[in-house]
């Protein structure tokens, strides 16, 4: 089984850091990005956070095994 290349991380929904979602960062743009991740969460996806609060504004900056808050 192959893995999918990009960067790992896990997605919570804002204020819910109990069950983070397994991803992968695949998209080229933010906004490609939260759509995807809107999508895997039920949600409606406008912003990303890491845990430390700094928004993410460009999905080159998700570190690898990086929390992230939408």
């Amino acid at each position: 089984m192959a893995l999918p290349q990009g960067v790992r991380c896990f997605v919570c929904a804002n204020g819910n850091p109990v069950d983070p979602a397994l991803r992968y960062v695949l998209e080229e743009s933010l906004s490609e990005f939260l759509v995807a991740v809107g999508r895997a969460l039920g949600l409606q996806a406008r912003r990303c956070f890491t845990r430390h609060g700094g928004e993410i504004e460009d999905v080159g900056l998700v570190m690898h095994n990086e929390v992230l808050f939408v």
